[in-house]
């Protein structure tokens, strides 16, 4: 009979040791937590999971339209061949896209966003060590066509903010 009494105790302890524990289980950080920064036609998103620290970004302006990704910024024109696409910064001299390929492979840009018969998925992409004193971009599609436009106000504000929330390395911004 004692015996029943003490393994009878023991269960109980431990159910109890379990129900102590409980509460402290429930405290884990989950989740994700969202920050959201606006400037100019540009949004910094920033997700932080709760439980592994883990970081995305993602900086863009006009609903995905300009992205940036790896140290560059890309820009979609609506036009899916951008072999001859041209920009001017700022006014300047007109300097073909695929002038900058040699550097975007370089810093491991995804330059080919689309499939074999829209490899660049409509995108010129530009150095952003280029865009960096930039007020605006001009991007010529083809020889010809009218050319788009795109203010780049709080691009670099919002950049620096995201290094200092925690978005580096560069692989850390994503696209979607």
């Amino acid at each position: 009979m004692r015996a029943t009494a003490l393994s009878g105790f023991a269960s109980i302890s431990a159910s109890m040791a379990a129900m102590a524990f409980a509460p402290a289980l429930a405290r884990v950080p989950h989740g994700v937590a969202r920050e959201h920064y606006r400037q100019g036609d540009w949004r910094l998103d920033v997700s932080r999971d709760r439980f592994s620290g883990a970081v995305a970004c993602r900086l863009r302006a006009h609903g995905g339209r300009q992205i940036y990704r790896a140290g560059a910024v890309g820009f979609a024109v609506g036009a899916l061949d951008m072999t001859h696409a041209a920009y001017r910064i700022d006014g300047g001299d007109p300097v073909a896209a695929r002038s900058n390929v040699p550097q975007l492979i370089a810093q491991h840009v995804p330059i080919e966003l689309g499939g074999l018969d829209n490899p660049s998925g409509g995108y010129v992409w530009i150095p952003l060590d280029k865009l960096a004193t930039a007020d605006w971009v001009a991007i010529e599609p083809r020889p010809g066509a009218r050319p788009k436009v795109v203010r780049l106000t709080g691009m670099i504000a919002l950049h620096d903010l995201a290094v200092t929330h925690g978005c580096t390395p560069d692989a850390v911004f994503v696209e979607r």
